[in-house]
């Protein structure tokens, strides 16, 4: 990430130690956890991380506004949210009136562990916010306490709802359908 390396060791830690923090949170087995942020290492910790305690991963669009916030915490059930800090004012509505009890804040800056001449965004570089919203904590605080306790989750447990892109309505967020591999085919599967 921006010539910053993340060892396996690091990453099983870190995602460990998130769902750790989501479980003392109340994230429960078959909850549904907003994740919200660019591309960077802590989306794909938090992914394994929502994963680990049984809940389930609710990707959403890093440029949804607050109106559309609430409709996937309306349609996916959500309580809980994993946001980069940069969306936090999407999120606050929610989080104001009680539609989401808590959210864990990403600063991007935190993954950069190594100096590089590459042209790093001024979002990424951004510092942690000094003060965080009420009801936010900050990713690198959520990675201080105890690992998560493994949840046992059976092999066709939903693991993410994504959303249909919402092109002609609004988006919804949609049970994938499992693969069979029992299912009659003719000839190989291909992708």
């Amino acid at each position: 990430y921006y010539d910053s390396v993340l060892t396996y060791a690091q990453y099983r830690a870190q995602a460990e130690a998130l769902a750790g923090h989501l479980q003392r949170a109340g994230v429960a087995q078959g909850d549904r956890v907003l994740l919200m942020s660019q591309n960077c290492p802590q989306f794909c910790i938090a992914f394994f991380a929502i994963q680990r305690c049984g809940a389930v991963v609710v990707p959403v669009n890093a440029m949804s506004t607050a109106g559309e916030i609430d409709h996937y915490l309306e349609d996916s059930g959500a309580r809980h949210a994993i946001a980069a800090q940069e969306l936090l004012p999407a999120m606050q509505p929610a989080l104001a009136r009680g539609a989401l009890r808590a959210v864990v804040a990403i600063c991007y800056a935190d993954a950069l562990a190594a100096p590089t001449d590459l042209a790093v965004p001024d979002v990424v570089r951004a510092p942690r916010l000094p003060a965080l919203p009420a009801g936010c904590v900050a990713w690198c605080d959520a990675l201080s306490g105890p690992v998560a306790q493994r949840a046992e989750t059976a092999a066709h447990a939903l693991a993410a709802l994504p959303s249909t892109p919402g092109t002609t309505a609004p988006p919804r967020v949609s049970m994938p359908t499992p693969f069979s591999p029992t299912a009659s085919t003719r000839g190989p599967l291909t992708c």
